[in-house]
């Protein structure tokens, strides 16, 4: 198989792919750029995540059926092992041919002053504390669910399921793991055979550590090969029909959560 078709079709769907493009809401740039026009941007429309006010971040509550998502006011963001933790380390945007991929949340708690997120980095569902004065809040009101006995998405918009569609997942040999994980990035692809557009993971392959020169990172993405929907087939990516990924792209902020079982 030729390498620019593992590329989305498993593993390093958001890492590994080839040459440049516009970002989309913080999104990789395009998998082909270099033999592709570049994309529109998309705009956030009535589909955008809600925002707290700084004021009110402290005390509102998320509403019911939303999650929270952090989004980091600078390009790098310390990160500490506990609240009021000493030491930190340092996270840092990730640069994609010359284009840095905004860093973003999926808030698990909050302290006062602080909040405990997962962090787009191995091990899968790493987590750290940073501070919230570091931080801009939003929130989303969509959910996906992954069943990977059914091979089945389902989205839930305030908890309430929407779309419901088959997938295609993983191999045996390199399965799609179980947990819950969150959006990391936005790709428009100009291969048909990634379909036109993917949704990067937190999760990471648990037996490929490096695919096609990028580091295992897994998405959901599009495919020009509908009869492998509802079959285990990729690398550990999650396979949809092009309809449904054109959806998603326009409904799916960056940080929303997705939790594969």
């Amino acid at each position: 198989m030729r390498a620019a078709r593992r590329m989305l079709a498993g593993v390093a769907v958001v890492l590994a792919v080839a040459a440049g493009g516009l970002l989309l809401r913080g999104a990789v740039p395009d998998v082909k750029g270099a033999r592709a026009a570049l994309p529109a941007f998309l705009g956030g429309g009535a589909s955008a995540p809600g925002r707290f006010s700084s004021a009110a971040a402290q005390t509102r509550r998320v509403p019911r059926g939303h999650s929270l998502i952090a989004a980091a006011k600078r390009r790098s963001i310390r990160v500490y092992r506990r609240a009021r933790g000493r030491r930190p380390r340092r996270l840092r945007a990730r640069v994609f041919e010359g284009q840095r991929i905004p860093l973003r949340f999926m808030v698990l708690s909050r302290r006062k002053g602080w909040l405990r997120v997962q962090l787009p980095k191995r091990p899968n569902r790493s987590s750290g504390w940073v501070r919230r004065r570091d931080v801009r809040l939003r929130t989303t009101p969509y959910r996906i669910v992954i069943d990977r006995g059914g091979r089945r998405l389902t989205l839930l918009k305030r908890g309430r399921p929407v779309k419901r569609v088959p997938v295609a997942l993983g191999t045996s040999l390199t399965p799609t793991p179980r947990g819950r994980y969150f959006v990391t990035d936005l790709i428009r692809s100009s291969d048909p055979f990634y379909g036109p557009f993917a949704l990067g993971l937190s999760a990471y392959s648990p037996v490929l550590t490096s695919y096609a020169g990028g580091d295992g990172q897994l998405g959901i993405h599009g495919t020009n090969q509908p009869w492998s929907i509802g079959r285990k087939v990729s690398a550990g990516c999650i396979r949809v029909d092009n309809r449904v990924i054109r959806r998603l792209a326009r409904l799916i902020p960056l940080g929303t959560p997705v939790v594969i079982r």
